[in-house]
């Protein structure tokens, strides 16, 4: 379809617009700003050229000209698509995908036929996840240009994503039937690719018969012969031909005989997996004896049959395992067998183990205590082998982490200080030791002892970060800082500001929990805001590869990146950030309100005069402290994480705005804070549900923000993950105590009441009872001791020192780990306002308990 602009241009003036196309898509801003200017002073009112100099505008980041001159462009030339189109761009660069869309669309309502605005269309309906009009726009595509073969793979992947493995198939088929019947000598890589990824839909559809012949029939022209090998292994044994996915494992031990994943599929290829007899079990044996012949030299098919081996069996070949590894000196060991400790007759037979090498490697440099000699001594076969000297070091290393593993801190560092009297230089020694201290308590000792191995190797990369993660946790912020950036780039003006740049998501984590611990709340939340942008920053990078993966063909990580974006919230670094965030959120709102109920207190006791006087003297400070926030955003708050305005921007080269909030101190004054809580919380709802953490959080939160529906119902969730858990318990308290006077309309009510009758039971509004059953049932648990005291506190002020008293006698007795102890003694001297000679008594049990332990 024509253009329906009527501003039409002379033939110089449309060679200079062609001119200033290329110059954005070369993203030379500047030239083309002023390439633009010349049009613009002879044709001031030309659409196409006010909406090329808005582009132009937005890739300078000089964000309101470029949205004044292209609203100035489409009020000229509504009826021009390229207006509409630089609009959407505009939008696009400030992430603003809705309105991008929209603009987009009016674009293709003026030109349907123009295939880049139906490009930029689709992408942005994928980036989005609407599938539905991400497949339309292919279609769409595909009716104007079905000659292009990369637009056929866009539908099959279109297909792919909205689940509609049928029309996918169908899609790659006609794909082949066009363009691959008549293979290219230059795109073998591109068709093994395409082979691939159709048996990956195939066998995702169901098809695993289809699938395996994709495979089988183009086997010569499958470049990735690993990941064809692997996928054909995969298909036989879901089809259940044992024998021929049994060679096809066999074949993939024989590639890599490290590999678990091949090993695990041999297992259940032969039938050997799950719970095994007494005949299968000696088949398993015999099938790993029989693997460690061809391959000696494998660590996992030495390590896997010590999952399923019991008795002397278990002796035998663990024995010679943990020989061969120590005579290696491989320092991961440990890590190797932790695994088994779960069985306690596994973990014995190891640690008898271990304690004889030391002893006899000590006394005669053998595992094993000498032989008698023999009469015929001068035989060769006779002739005694002695152990490396190093040998022992790693038995010592060994039972340093066993011990710690065991939580016996004492016997731990006995055995590190062996082996570092063994071997004083060698560095993984000094950071087992500071593991220990840290797992003791003593977190000033284990930074020390850390920073002392990191000068043992100061091009250590690793060890450097690990030193700042003790800094951190011991409180020294600053020494953290100094030593972070000896790593980061040497002509970087702001290196704290590179690790921002370079999304290093640890640093920001751990400098949020080292100031939650000082108190610095404001700085805290600006570190976790840094992580979440972090993790929004990941998602919205995958924009470019809609395209770029289509035309390289790498479907297949293509999809495996769109599954792990989706999916991208739910990592474990994520989730443990934004549950510490929505906590610190509750934390600083209870502070709030709080402080706002000591205020009223004070002020009712005050005379008119006072009060208004003590309330002009709060607004002076509030002004000041506005002021003084203001200032320094000026001048650049340097030293912190947040950084300032130094670093450059990546696309255009040009300087990043200051940030207006350097240290938190507008997130902490947000006046709605668990609306702001909610920004962590959602993702965590929608992509980790089933974790306790998260169904507590969200109790939490929707109590304090007097949405009881959806407090029970998150109470309701948490129940059926653990009912066990000591926090969810009070919130389950406070709700059924707190609803029984809240002001909500009689629907809500009855919901809330007959959800709280299928949780607790009928007796849920007995508070005392429930909460003593709940005692008597975890009577030896510290942190539910803790619960029951804070509601005991909420509903029967009078038994509330008896129920400290219970906390402070479980903590004369053993088993409790140290975190539940800082936890419990934080609420013992907070909010359950225990007395001092409770504190005292609950210190002391704790230091007998941990007596390396300096954190009570």
């Amino acid at each position: 379809m024509a253009n329906r602009s009527s501003q039409a241009l002379p033939a110089k003036e449309q060679a200079l617009m062609r001119t200033i196309v290329k110059l954005h898509d070369n993203k030379q801003h500047k030239k083309g700003l002023k390439s633009c200017e010349t049009i613009l002073k002879k044709y001031p009112e030309h659409g196409e050229a006010l909406a090329m100099k808005a582009l132009f505008f937005s890739g300078l980041d000089r964000r309101d000209e470029a949205h004044e001159t292209v609203k100035k462009a489409i009020k000229n030339d509504i009826g021009n698509h390229v207006c509409w189109h630089a609009y959407g761009l505009i939008h696009r660069a400030e992430k603003n995908y809705e309105e991008c869309i929209k603009c987009y669309s009016q674009a293709l309502k003026i030109d349907k036929e123009n295939i880049n605005i139906y490009r930029d269309f689709a992408s942005m309906q994928m980036q989005l996840r609407n599938t539905e009009a991400y497949v339309d726009a292919c279609l769409s595509i595909i009716l104007l240009r079905p000659g292009f073969k990369q637009f056929w793979l866009a539908l099959a992947a279109a297909f792919h994503v909205a689940n509609n493995f049928e029309a996918s198939t169908q899609s790659l088929t006609l794909y082949h039937d066009l363009f691959q019947t008549h293979v290219e000598n230059n795109v073998e890589y591109e068709n093994s690719e395409i082979y691939m990824y159709r048996a990956m839909v195939l066998e995702e559809s169901g098809d695993l018969k289809a699938a395996l012949e994709m495979i089988d029939s183009h086997e010569k022209s499958i470049l990735d012969k690993k990941s064809a090998k692997e996928a054909r292994a995969r298909l036989l044994l879901k089809m259940g031909e044992s024998k021929q996915a049994e060679s096809a494992y066999k074949a993939l031990v024989k590639i890599n005989p490290d590999s678990y994943s091949a090993l695990e599929g041999l297992q259940k290829a032969k039938g050997l997996d799950g719970d095994l007899d007494d005949a299968k079990t000696a088949k398993l044996f015999e099938m790993f004896e029989d693997l460690l012949d061809e391959h000696r030299r494998s660590n996992a098919i030495k390590r896997m049959p010590l999952n399923s081996a019991t008795g002397e069996r278990f002796t035998r070949m663990v024995d010679s395992f943990l020989r061969f590894n120590f005579q290696k000196g491989v320092p991961s060991v440990f890590m190797s067998v932790r695994a088994l400790y779960t069985d306690p007759s596994k973990l014995a037979t190891i640690q008898s183990l271990c304690l004889s090498y030391v002893k006899n490697l000590t006394a005669h440099s053998q595992f094993t205590e000498p032989v008698a000699a023999a009469p015929s001594a001068e035989d060769e076969d006779d002739v005694v082998v002695m152990e490396p000297p190093s040998a022992v070091l790693w038995v010592y290393y060994y039972l340093a982490q066993h011990y710690d593993f065991l939580g016996d801190g004492v016997k731990a560092l006995s055995y590190i200080e062996l082996a570092i009297q063994h071997t004083p230089t060698l560095v993984e020694l000094f950071m087992t030791k500071a593991r220990i201290l840290k797992h003791a308590g003593d977190l000033q000792q284990a930074m020390e002892v850390m920073n002392y191995g990191r000068n043992l190797d100061l091009q250590d990369r690793c060890i450097n970060s690990k030193c700042v993660k003790y800094m951190l946790r011991a409180g020294d912020i600053a020494e953290a800082d100094r030593t972070v950036i000896l790593f980061c780039r040497v002509d970087s003006i702001d290196k704290l500001q590179d690790l921002v740049d370079m999304q290093c998501s640890w640093f920001a984590y751990e400098t949020a929990m080292a100031y939650i611990a000082k108190g610095e709340f404001a700085k805290a939340l600006k570190r976790f805001h840094q992580i979440e942008k972090f993790f929004y920053d990941m998602y919205d990078d995958q924009f470019d590869f809609h395209t770029y993966s289509i035309r390289k063909s790498t479907l297949r990580t293509y999809i495996d990146l769109v599954r792990m974006e989706d999916q991208l919230r739910a990592h474990p670094f994520y989730f443990k950030a934004a549950v510490e965030a929505v906590k610190l959120y509750l934390t600083v709102y209870e502070n709030r309100i709080s402080d706002d109920k000591k205020k009223d207190a004070e002020m009712s006791q005050m005379s008119e005069a006072d009060r208004k006087k003590a309330l002009r003297k709060a607004r002076k400070a509030e002004l000041k402290s506005a002021g003084d926030e203001n200032a320094s955003t000026a001048n650049g708050s340097k030293g912190s994480l947040s950084g300032s305005a130094t670093s450059l921007h990546a696309a255009t080269g040009n300087k990043k705005k200051a940030d207006e909030d350097p240290d938190g101190i507008k997130l902490f004054n947000e006046p709605d804070l668990l609306g702001e809580s909610m920004r962590f919380l959602k993702p965590l709802l929608e992509l980790s549900p089933g974790r306790i953490e998260t169904q507590v959080l969200a109790c939490a939160v929707y109590l304090k923000k007097k949405k009881y529906v959806l407090a029970v119902k998150a109470l309701k969730k948490g129940y059926k993950i653990s009912a066990a858990d000591p926090e969810l318990h009070r919130l389950a308290m406070t709700l059924s105590h707190e609803v029984q006077t809240a002001e909500m309309s009689a629907q809500v009510k009855a919901i809330v009441l007959e959800t709280l009758s299928q949780v607790l039971g009928s007796n849920y509004a007995s508070v005392k009872t429930l909460n003593a059953e709940f005692a008597k049932t975890h009577k030896n648990s510290l942190l539910h001791a803790v619960s029951v005291a804070q509601v005991s506190q909420l509903v029967d002020a009078s038994n509330a020192s008896k129920s400290v008293d219970a906390v402070v006698a479980i903590s004369a007795q053993k088993g409790f780990k140290l975190e539940d102890a800082v936890q419990a003694h934080k609420a013992l001297v907070g909010k359950l306002g225990a007395s001092e000679s409770q504190v005292a008594q609950f210190v002391k049990n704790c230091v007998k308990a941990y007596p390396l332990a300096t954190c009570f």
